[in-house]
């Protein structure tokens, strides 16, 4: 387990991606200290059964007692840690309210650093409700967020920050964060789809997490919570979200001074006993992720190469790793005069040699070549991402588009001259 970071529109461990697999918990009733979580004894069991889940991260609305990061720690789980204040209030409008904000940001963050790398993430807020947003004015509410955050980071460079943010308020500038977290309930598919996929083009180069979403069993059922949460699940990491966080782990929450009798949100009831929304999301998290396609057609990824040999070498090792079950790669060498085709030859993949014609010619030769039902360029000084392939095609077959594309995101330079570049 390493610390992690925000690279492209994904979450990393390490080099692997890592993919938030999340439920919130809490707050409760105050146990015997007065901290608003249950006792240790209970609080292990809890987190037990979220590894028999599958969960991988724990998100939290109060800031947790030591002894409870630890046992987090032991049972290989990470927090998405939040720090609570006064959303609700026009906090801008009182220095002591904005000092005392900033003062909770300090304190949670200096006695919780020492954790590392079990600390996925500091959340600053948590749904700053619109009309506040609208009496201070959006700008003012994202500078004083940004400041929070460089907060943090001063006290914490290593850590990750985010904030919760909702669809009243989705216009928020917030791209000074590590990745952007959003509260989404919505339940019907295609509407759920075609906002998540709205919010992946809104949260531009920075990773989107879905961080609370859920259904009340009370109302709803125990059926259709599981149906609902199960196609949730499978959704949001089809369409490339970094994270899914169900809202709750359990029915048992306390908040506002009281037991909270009339919802219940929660994968398993008060004594802890799973409802079928347990088995439902733990199958999805249990699985490789992205999910594997429901319809996979063969595709051909053609690379368009003119004096290429300085980076098509590493453009084919990323193609050969792609996630994807069926596909070609045809690379058409645009008349170069190194030696890009020994390279393409020596990677094992089909060769086309033309007379030096341009890209657009280049390109139509590797679609007359290809024998797949969809056609991928890339250039010859890219690298795919290991779901680039994946989440084209998820996209034109879901969406019955004619085609697809997506952001491109420099690679790492192995060089001063490759950065200049």
């Amino acid at each position: 387990m390493a610390r992690l970071v925000s690279h492209g529109k994904f979450l990393l461990d390490g080099a692997q991606k890592f993919y938030l697999r999340g439920v919130s918990y809490g707050p409760f009733a105050p146990n015997s200290r007065g901290e608003r979580y249950p006792e240790p004894d209970r609080a292990a069991a809890d987190f037990a059964l979220m590894k028999k889940l599958g969960a991988n991260v724990i998100r939290l609305y109060v800031p947790p007692p030591p002894w409870m990061v630890e046992e987090a720690q032991k049972a290989g789980l990470r927090m998405m840690l939040g720090i609570p204040w006064p959303f609700h209030m026009a906090f801008l409008d009182s220095a002591d309210m904005m000092r005392e904000i900033r003062d909770a940001i300090r304190k949670t963050v200096l006695e919780t650093r020492q954790f590392g790398e079990t600390i996925a993430a500091y959340s600053i807020g948590n749904e700053i409700r619109s009309d506040i947003v609208r009496w201070h004015g959006p700008r003012a509410v994202s500078n004083f967020l940004a400041e929070l955050r460089d907060l943090g980071k001063q006290i914490d460079p290593g850590a990750l920050f985010t904030y919760s943010n909702y669809p009243s308020a989705e216009y928020l500038d917030l791209s000074f964060l590590d990745f952007i977290s959003f509260n989404v309930y919505l339940h019907r598919e295609e509407d759920f789809r075609r906002y998540l996929t709205h919010l992946m083009g809104q949260t531009g180069e920075l990773p989107l997490v879905l961080s609370e979403t859920g259904m009340d069993t009370i109302r709803e059922g125990d059926q259709h919570q599981a149906e609902l949460l199960a196609w949730q699940c499978r959704a949001a990491f089809e369409l490339g979200l970094s994270g899914f966080i169900v809202f709750a782990f359990t029915d048992e929450w306390h908040t506002g001074g009281a037991e909270i009798t009339d919802w219940a949100f929660g994968l398993t009831r008060r004594d802890r006993s799973p409802k079928l929304a347990f088995d439902a999301i733990g199958k999805v998290f249990g699985e490789n992720l992205p999910p594997p396609l429901t319809t996979a057609p063969k595709a051909s990824v053609v690379v368009a190469a003119y004096n290429a040999a300085a980076t098509l070498g590493e453009c084919l090792a990323s193609i050969r790793e792609l996630n994807y079950p069926d596909y070609e790669t045809i690379v058409v060498d645009d008349g170069s005069t190194d030696s890009t085709s020994e390279i393409a030859n020596q990677a094992g993949v089909r060769t086309i040699r033309v007379e030096h014609n341009g890209l657009a010619a280049a390109r139509n030769t590797g679609v007359e070549a290809a024998s797949g039902e969809v056609i991928a360029f890339i250039d010859a000084d890219a690298r795919a991402d290991r779901d680039w392939l994946y989440h084209l095609i998820e996209t034109i077959t879901r969406r019955d588009a004619a085609a697809a594309s997506g952001p491109n995101f420099a690679p790492d330079p192995h060089s001063a001259r490759a950065a200049a570049m």
